[in-house]
């Protein structure tokens, strides 16, 4: 079972930069967890082998997305004076979050359906969140979509000219173009 969530975070991890990149990053954390609350579900009343082999794929599929997409949601809204700290900070939520996965494991012992269930809190936390979070400005930059970018960033930067953040930004993705190797592949 350990093995197809590992599988579906494999596939995940490798769809979730096309996915992003098309949809944006909101949208695509949105649908990642989505995937986990709705694999843990059918985890949780799984009746059959098969079904909880796909649930746990599902919920694989969703923490390999989410994996990838938040590091980087986070460093493209966080504001520059606080972007390392802020990236600190979600590293160690993962370790503290791997250590409280195994202690309440270890305390449920044969209620293993009760520690499927506890996967999907802190995905229902984070889809109410991301409806008050502003979609990325980087994103919605290279979308050429500056009104929406305006507005993310007054967002994020209040005391700052949302104007001269849109200008750095144009300029960042300008000079990321012209280095990049994969753009056109």
């Amino acid at each position: 079972m350990v093995s197809l969530s590992m599988a579906g975070a494999v596939f995940g991890s490798l769809a979730a930069g096309p996915f992003s990149d098309i949809y944006g990053r909101k949208p695509t954390i949105l649908v990642s967890n989505f995937l986990v609350v709705i694999g843990s579900i059918l985890a949780c009343s799984s009746k059959f082998i098969m079904m909880l082999m796909i649930a746990r794929f599902l919920m694989g599929l969703g923490i390999g997305i989410i994996s990838l997409v938040i590091p980087l949601y986070l460093s493209e809204i966080a504001p520059l004076h606080i972007r390392g700290q802020i990236i600190a900070y979600l590293v160690a939520s993962h370790s503290l979050g791997v250590f409280l996965s195994g202690y309440v494991s270890l305390n449920l012992g044969n209620k293993w359906r009760l520690m499927l269930f506890f996967e999907s809190i802190p995905m229902f936390i984070q889809i109410i969140w991301m409806f008050y979070m502003p979609e990325s400005p980087r994103w919605l930059g290279v979308q050429n979509e500056d009104d929406r970018c305006l507005e993310s960033l007054a967002m994020i930067y209040d005391d700052i000219d949302s104007e001269k953040q849109l200008d750095l930004i144009k300029y960042e993705i300008s000079r990321i173009e012209k280095v990049s190797y994969f753009r056109g592949i």
